[in-house]
């Protein structure tokens, strides 16, 4: 058994080095030779860990047409047949689409009724099972042998190439090792946003029990997440404002976001004009728009973007909200157990991406989280895009994770 694990490779953002678009067409891009030496041929899995399409900044036709120059040249250059994908926040749309697919669309078609969404879909891999159909990847939830989420519509975008999808992590038992693989979103305040905060608003109303397990994670933040991955990134002639917008705040250049901040300070005030003898009220309500305009503008410039940070991992909220995170897995864990006899434990590595910062398997710096006496360290798989530095568009770095029975786990750093 041969997996090798990627992610964030972005198809169809600008500044993706794995694919370009010159004029009309894409093709691979810049850094894709080094990714097919890393990988190598004959993978029996391909792991990539979410933002592999990025449906947040490209219409989906771009992003779909940059997917298959892809895809279509992993086939061609023999590096696998078989994809697990765990959809990120940029593509988490995919997995919307999947379980629309799966549990509503399918179902109709064949005369059967919808049925509720899975919403998570935990994926396992043993590398301490004995026979190679033990070692193969297991979805439990839907089918004890073979169970695959996928057969769907991406399968088309490469014939030959099948995709199937877990959600949203990925469990590897390799030694003694426990590694949750997963992309990272619900580390990031936005992500985690409804679920925290609902918690705290409705309390018991929710009936979720004592403890929040990822079905009900995802569930609970998928209004939000729906709009931030897909709402916003199909919008038309608004994408690609937002999308200028965005770069311009990444350079501390403001000036266009104070424009609208001020306009839409007049609109308001337009809409709440007052009779000369009511001044007061003119006065308190131009103070109040002013103030929300500039407490907006303050809190756009005090934001920090996760992607290139790398004091995201020690931030002590982004630790809470990891702590979150695993009791959340370790009730996916203990279901596991119970009802399909998948003995797990408590994860003694995490690999994941969103953060665009790589973090080596052997890197002795690695983030160590204590939790419950137990220590998780961190891993990450780096990106695929370029930043601007001083004016000039650098690539981090990519991390990419190689795992079989004779080697266990390493990493390859792509510069």
């Amino acid at each position: 058994m041969k997996i090798a694990i990627i992610s964030d490779t972005h198809f169809g953002d600008p500044v993706s080095t794995l694919t370009e678009k010159i004029e009309e067409d894409y093709q691979v891009g810049p850094k894709y030779p080094q990714l097919r030496d890393a990988l190598g041929e004959g993978l029996d899995y391909l792991v990539m860990l979410g933002d592999i399409f990025d449906f947040s900044i490209a219409s989906y036709e771009d992003a779909y047409a940059a997917g298959q120059v892809f895809f279509k040249q992993l086939l061609k250059d023999k590096i696998t047949k078989k994809i697990i994908y765990v959809p990120g926040n940029h593509d988490a749309d995919f997995w919307h689409t999947v379980e629309h697919q799966v549990n509503i669309l399918m179902r109709i078609e064949n005369g059967q009724p919808p049925r509720p969404f899975r919403w998570s879909v935990p994926g396992v891999i043993d590398f301490n099972a004995r026979t190679n159909a033990g070692r193969e990847l297991h979805l439990p939830e839907v089918g004890r042998t073979g169970g695959k989420y996928g057969g769907l519509f991406l399968d088309k975008i490469a014939p030959g190439l099948t995709f199937t999808f877990a959600y949203p992590n990925l469990y590897f038992k390799i030694g003694e090792e426990i590694i949750l693989l997963t992309h990272g979103q619900y580390l990031e305040p936005y992500w985690s946003l409804l679920s925290e905060w609902l918690l705290k608003i409705a309390g018991k109303d929710l009936k979720i029990g004592d403890s929040l397990d990822l079905k009900e994670m995802v569930s609970l933040n998928f209004p939000a997440n729906q709009l931030a991955c897909s709402g916003i990134g199909q919008a038309g002639k608004l994408t690609d404002l937002i999308r200028d917008l965005q770069r311009e705040i990444k350079d501390n250049d403001y000036s266009r976001l104070q424009r609208y901040l001020d306009r839409l300070v007049y609109e308001l005030d337009s809409k709440t004009d007052y009779p000369w003898y009511k001044f007061c009220y003119e006065w308190v309500t131009d103070a109040l728009f002013s103030e929300i305009a500039s407490s907006l503008m303050d809190a756009v410039k005090d934001t920090k973007a996760t992607r290139f940070d790398d004091k995201f991992v020690n931030d002590p909220e982004v630790q809470d909200r990891f702590n979150t995170y695993i009791k959340s897995s370790l009730v996916e864990i203990s279901h596991l157990a119970d009802a399909h006899d998948i003995l797990l434990g408590i994860p003694t590595r995490m690999i994941f991406g969103h953060t665009h910062e790589p973090i080596g398997w052997n890197d002795p710096e690695s983030p160590r989280t204590n939790f419950g006496g137990n220590v998780i360290r961190w891993h990450n798989t780096g990106g695929w895009l370029t930043k601007k530095d001083n004016g000039e568009e650098k690539f981090v770095g990519a991390e990419i994770f190689l795992c079989d029975e004779k080697n266990g786990m390493r990493s390859v750093r792509v510069e």
